[in-house]
This record gives C-alpha cells, structure tokens and sequence, in this order.
C-alpha cells in the first residue's frame, strides 16, 4: 500500500502568508522524508485563508527539496 497526502492549504485569517507557505513547504519535505509516495496541493484563487494560488509553481519550489515524492496538483484553475 503506498502512502499519498493531500491538503487544502487554510491557515487562520491573520497569519504571515510567508509563515504559513514555509508551514506548507516543510510538511511536504518531511512527508518525501518519510517515505509518502505522493503528495497533492489544492489551490484555491479567491480564498483568504489559502495562499496557495498556483499549486504547480508551489510544487517546483519543492523539487530540488524532495528526492522521491511524486508531486501533483490537487486542483488546476484555469
């Protein structure tokens, strides 16, 4: 059985985005680290509490990050 993770990034109203997009960065870093086979970003344009608004460009920050978690858009607005 493989392991994936999903998220739809919210964070509470308020918080430093810059914050919480280090949250999110890490938690996926550490789910490559931990063997997770892969993992999907929600994305979400017009919504305050997320701050992921393009999940592919989130997703290659990560790729110098990772080593073998597979990476994919849970969601890609057009």
């Amino acid at each position: 059985m493989r392991l994936g993770y999903f998220t739809m990034p919210m964070h509470p109203l308020g918080r430093d985005w810059s914050e919480t997009l280090r949250e999110d960065r890490e938690t996926i870093i550490l789910a490559d680290k931990l063997g997770f086979y892969d993992a999907f970003m929600g994305e979400h344009l017009t919504d305050n509490c997320e701050n992921v608004t393009n999940s592919m460009l989130f997703h290659a920050t990560l790729i110098p990050e990772t080593k073998q978690i597979k990476l994919a858009t849970g969601t890609a607005n057009l």
